[in-house]
């Protein structure tokens, strides 16, 4: 392929990145703008800063060196924006929209093949850097940090004043030579690597290395949707590869080490999942460096190599020492385990101290098993994609408010708009015509930085299936995408989560409060797990895990915590953390004896590295390396089918 069809793929790729970073900046600006849950603050934020980074190493990646230092600039806003309030936050937030203003009008010049000379992102650098200049210069006399300087005096943009804009842009035909239709075996790895290695030999030069970048498997097919959504998360390996990973030449001859240093970008297709790595020959991970870092953050240090892993990517976290366009806002691993969450995929890290680091991204093969949550709706079966499951809730209409002919229900802080989940798929039908008509459970469905709540007669556990696709999927703005046929035969529709938020914001209050007339007003016979974990990481994953799977869930972070509840009679089974050879982190057995005058035992799920001896019939182990949420949800549901009057 010649070097203009290359360039003209690579810049088709970053523009419809571009398209959809722009959006999330949007949304996440407008919600966290609207004064939502102050819990969910922290958590936009490290979107934003994710979704900056990543367009930060695309434009560097496509050599648009403003776009990248409008990026760079940005994400120090950010973090100004991220501990300032009131009066202070207002000033910077024109700063923060009137930036992704020109991100999008960047975006649309780029796509019409004009010039960015004179362009909106040329000032808003400048304005930028005033601002970061502003900042330092307030903390270099230890006083509190001035606000940002206000942009000249204006109307007040509403909370999503850019959204419109970005979404015309993304929409504007691109002007770019186009390529043939891509062939039926998808694309190759040799393809998805496009403009690595250039960006490899850019970033040596920039750093004072001397590194080669090796392709191995290039001649893998991938599907094209997947090598989109993989692209990103390679490239965030890569730059961290020749960031934390390689060595300086003068650091190599010292060590005894051949120069240049090596890196390897490999990719492996089997019948089940995708693997695809990044390897370096380069110093390995810096323990201590870590090891400090942690304790400046009032961290633990790690004792295990997945320990570590979660380390490194927890939001903000970095070793080095300063902030460069490179590195040292801790947002590049960051993103590639959010990127890998919504792919059902697992980023898996292995090193050795001088020798070198290995990361490895494991994940589901399109159309082979993906995690869906299995639902009844007016009689039907449904199923909707796990990574769009905030959590199942009670729906009563005692609960639900109306606002101009729609229902609400107040989620948290957020009131999201309620619908009929089965009248969405089929409009036009009335509750009448259905078999059931109480609904007494709400899904709440997130798409994007959108969610509703959509109410079905039942829920079912979390299921790994075979999706197949839908004709239907071809229609436009169809909410069906696929199905699968269970082991009874049954066949049940796959939903589209952003088709069924996009419906729920148009349900009538009619439709849901006849739906949820006949819902009891309690749903308390779920079975309650106990969680027991001292990470809190750990606790808050498997909680949303299983409360997606419509469990209710109880946490202990001690074993003597853990086994009060169970001594109250607080749980159906137990799920406990793990970790051996070192012996456990909760001492599972002994909660479980608390339990002593149940004439069953209680089983109990344990997360541990590896297993210490074969389970008995109520105990089960899962590995956390190779930790799935439908494992978790299956064994579960195992276990209480087992025990059923342990479930009652």
């Amino acid at each position: 392929m010649s070097s203009a069809r290359v360039n003209a793929r690579l810049m088709g790729t970053y523009l419809a990145e571009m398209a959809e970073h722009v959006l999330t900046c949007n949304r996440e600006l407008a919600a966290i703008e609207r004064g939502s849950a102050s819990a969910d603050h922290g958590a936009r934020f490290d979107t934003l800063c994710r979704t900056t980074h990543s367009l930060k190493g695309a434009s560097q990646a496509v050599q648009l060196g403003t776009i990248e230092t409008a990026c760079h600039l940005f994400e120090e806003a950010l973090l100004a924006a991220r501990g300032t309030s009131g009066a202070d936050r207002g000033g910077l937030f024109h700063l923060l929209y009137d930036t992704v203003d020109a991100l999008a009008d960047a975006h649309s010049r780029l796509t019409q093949g004009a010039s960015l000379t004179g362009a909106p992102i040329e000032r808003i650098i400048t304005r930028l850097a005033q601002m970061t200049r502003a900042q330092r210069l307030a903390a270099d006399a230890a006083t509190e940090p001035e606000p940002a300087p206000r942009p000249a005096a204006r109307t007040p943009p509403p909370a999503a004043r850019s959204t419109q804009a970005a979404e015309e842009s993304a929409r504007a035909p691109a002007r770019i030579q186009e390529e043939p239709p891509q062939p039926a075996l998808g694309v190759s790895f040799r393809e998805l690597c496009d403009g690595f290695e250039k960006m490899a030999h850019d970033l040596a030069d920039a750093t004072g290395k001397a590194l080669s970048l090796e392709i191995e498997g290039g001649e893998q097919r991938l599907d094209p949707t997947l090598a989109s959504a993989l692209k990103d998360p390679l490239r965030h390996l890569i730059r961290n590869a020749i960031d934390h990973g390689t060595e300086a030449p003068a650091e190599r001859r010292h060590a005894g080490k051949p120069s240049p240093a090596r890196i390897v970008t490999a990719c492996q297709v089997d019948d089940t999942q995708i693997t695809v790595s990044v390897m370096d020959d380069g110093r390995g991970i810096d323990t201590a460096a870590v090891q400090a870092a942690a304790q400046r953050l009032g961290l633990p240090a790690p004792t295990s190599t997945d320990e570590l892993l979660r380390l490194l990517c927890r939001p903000g976290f970095t070793t080095a020492a300063r902030v460069s366009t490179l590195s040292g806002r801790g947002t590049g691993l960051d993103a590639v385990r959010s990127r890998l969450d919504e792919l059902d995929g697992a980023l898996t890290l292995s090193h050795r101290p001088g020798l070198g680091t290995r990361f490895e991204i494991r994940v589901p093969h399109p159309g082979l098993r993906q995690g869906v949550l299995r639902v009844i709706a007016g009689g039907t079966a449904y199923a909707l994609p796990i990574r769009a499951v905030e959590s199942v809730i009670p729906l009563r209409a005692s609960e639900l408010r109306t606002l101009g002919g729609r229902a609400y229900r107040l989620v948290g802080e957020r009131s999201l708009p309620v619908a009929v989940l089965d009248l969405l798929v089929a409009p036009g039908t009335r509750v009448s015509d259905v078999p059931v008509t109480a609904r007494p459970r709400g899904i709440v469905v997130e798409s994007e930085a959108s969610q509703a709540v959509v109410a079905v007669d039942s829920v079912g556990a979390l299921e790994r299936v075979v999706i197949a696709k839908s004709d239907a999927a071809l229609e436009p703005r169809s909410p069906r995408v696929g199905s699968f046929v269970d082991g009874e035969g049954v066949t049940v529709t796959v939903l589209d989560p952003a088709e069924v938020v996009a419906r729920a914001r148009h349900a009538t209050w009619s439709e849901v409060r006849d739906a949820a007339s006949s819902a009891p007003g309690d749903e308390t016979d779920a079975p309650r797990i106990l969680v027991a974990a001292s990470g809190t990481w750990t606790r808050e994953l498997l909680r949303r895990v299983l409360e997606r799977a419509a469990y209710r869930v109880s946490l202990a972070t001690t074993t003597s915590e853990a086994a009060r509840i169970v001594a109250e009679g607080g749980a159906s089974l137990l799920v406990a953390e793990g970790r051996h050879p070192d012996g456990p982190t909760i001492d599972w057995d002994a909660v479980r004896r608390a339990n002593g005058g149940s004439e069953s035992p209680m089983p109990v799920v344990i997360l541990a590295q590896q297993s210490a001896a074969e389970p008995d019939e109520s105990s089960a182990w899962l590995s956390t390396e190779t930790f799935r949420p439908c494992d978790l949800t299956e064994t579960v549901k195992r276990l209480l089918g087992r025990f059923p009057a342990r479930a009652a």
